[in-house]
């Protein structure tokens, strides 16, 4: 016969073959003193009872969820059981190895944040509720933390067309890295490197287009946050600037303009005797008639198309009058 010790509760009966010497007495409550009594039947007439004190052990954290991974940190949740118990103890340790940390947890609480984890790692979290002496059966899952996102992208080396893009390689493990970039004018572009690379050339871009770029690392279905950079490409040149139809006191400039959405055109010309003249055209112009020239005399030309602050590299004629 089994019963609770503060005499709670209704006695639980079990009548066992006289051959019997154990049996499993199911159902209990945990954390809780039971009296057993044992006694035997013969011919109806029952012997002199043995009668033990037992407890029962503290019940194991149950229900162990995750919420909130990041790269670095999660939160932990479980099941408070039936008995009051004075705290836990929250154990993580990675599964293929390494240091475990430890943090203990207050026995009104069913949740706890565990810090300074590391990033694209498994670890193994056991929860055990401790109450005096007495320590319950671990309850345990496992988590995986999320990739961090590579670092200090940046885009050096721009021209025209090219850019190079840099950065710091996540700390987790990767297996890659995807890097796309647009722009308002430019269908997005998406490309993707070995995950012991950290370096990208962009080529073939548009000139004078302001892109932004992003940069993320991958490990099998896993990815991380994106870091992000902007840069504008250069403005491009014009292009065959030729001087034709030449007269004593003028000629003709012919150029074919760039691909860049420019605001204007800067053109200079200088004589053998060292004048300097400058006109700004519109960027519309492909074409401009020099007049009150001077005869036999060599002139440098120069022109360099503009967008707003930014310049093109310049291109040169040179011809005599």
């Amino acid at each position: 016969m089994v019963s609770q010790a503060q005499g709670l509760g209704q006695p639980q009966e079990l009548v066992l073959g006289g051959e019997e010497r154990s049996t499993v007495i199911a159902d209990l409550t945990e954390d809780t003193e039971y009296k057993v009594e044992i006694f035997g039947l013969v011919l109806g007439r029952r012997s002199k009872s043995l009668i033990e004190v037992v407890r029962t052990d503290l019940g194991s954290p149950k229900g162990i969820r995750f919420s909130d991974v990041t790269d670095t940190s999660a939160m932990v949740h479980w099941m408070v059981p039936r008995a009051r118990v004075d705290n836990y103890q929250v154990t993580c340790v990675p599964a293929h190895g390494g240091n475990a940390k430890t943090v203990t947890v207050d026995g009104s609480e069913s949740q706890t944040v565990l810090p300074n984890l590391t990033p694209g790692v498994t670890y193994l979290v056991t929860v055990v509720a401790v109450k005096g002496q007495r320590e319950s059966e671990p309850g345990s899952d496992s988590i995986t933390t999320a990739l961090d996102k590579p670092r200090g992208l940046t885009a050096v080396n721009i021209t025209d067309t090219e850019a190079l893009l840099l950065w710091q390689p996540a700390i987790a493990t990767v297996d890659g890295y995807v890097i796309t970039y647009s722009a308002d004018t430019v269908a997005p572009v998406m490309e993707r490197v070995s995950g012991n690379v950290m370096e990208f050339e962009m080529s073939s871009l548009t000139p004078a287009t302001h892109y932004t770029v992003k940069v993320y690392a991958v490990r099998d279905l896993a990815k991380s946050a994106a870091t992000t950079t902007e840069f504008t490409t250069d403005v491009d040149s014009p292009q065959d600037l030729a001087a034709s139809n030449i007269q004593t006191e003028n000629a003709l400039l012919t150029w074919r303009p760039p691909r860049a959405d420019i605001t204007g055109y800067i053109l200079s010309f200088e004589s053998a005797d060292g004048t300097i003249r400058e006109v700004v055209l519109s960027p519309t112009a492909v074409s401009y008639i020099m007049a009150q020239l001077s005869a036999s005399t060599e002139y440098s030309v120069r022109l360099q198309a503009i967008a707003g602050p930014k310049r093109s590299r310049v291109i040169t004629t040179v011809f005599t009058t």
